[in-house]
């Protein structure tokens, strides 16, 4: 869970230091860049309604590869963007499905214990942080290489946590114990 929320923050984070700098190619003013930072953080909001309700309905997991795949194409289209239009379509695209971190959260809250989940919590918050300290100076470092660089190390490292969350991530459901399992049965029979 940790690897998929730092995939989807650093993603993000590595582009911010050079949105400007692809305004600027684009020919657009300066004043467009605030467009490319308001589209992706307004469809950031949206997905924060949108995808935790979809991992109440089908699971934690399903929810976090919808957000992974939906991540991968919007940055693989940014890479590919033949125009300010279109980087600003896949960086809203992008957005829509970066809604992580309460999906995040609430598979925390599923796993562990009441005792442990404020260590755990505060985890994924942490490495929210970290992974946009890391992203934005790698960023920054891969710009240097050529300006759609860091578009394109964003797509690879979302599109190798595809694999990887498919092979490795669990549904906190398959994660109950077998005694939780006969409570959680039993609580139910009680309340029919």
């Amino acid at each position: 869970v940790f690897f998929v929320v730092f995939i989807d923050q650093a993603g993000e984070s590595l582009v911010l230091p050079i949105l400007s700098r692809c305004a600027h190619d684009f020919d657009e003013p300066i004043s467009k860049v605030g467009l490319l930072f308001s589209s992706t953080a307004g469809a950031m909001a949206l997905s924060n309604l949108w995808l935790p309700m979809c991992a109440d309905r089908y699971g934690r997991k399903a929810a976090l590869i919808i957000s992974l795949v939906g991540s991968t194409v919007g940055y693989l289209g940014q890479a590919l963007a033949p125009s300010f239009g279109a980087l600003l379509a896949f960086r809203t695209l992008q957005g829509f499905f970066g809604g992580v971190p309460p999906v995040a959260l609430a598979y925390v809250t599923d796993v562990f214990a009441p005792s442990e989940r404020p260590r755990y919590l505060s985890g994924v918050q942490a490495t929210i942080s970290v992974s946009f300290v890391a992203g934005s100076v790698m960023g920054g470092a891969l710009a240097r290489f050529g300006l759609r660089v860091p578009f394109w190390v964003a797509f690879a490292i979302s599109a190798l946590g595809l694999p990887l969350g498919l092979a490795y991530l669990r549904d906190p459901r398959e994660l109950v114990r077998d005694d939780e399992r006969s409570h959680i049965a039993r609580r139910a029979s009680e309340r029919a």
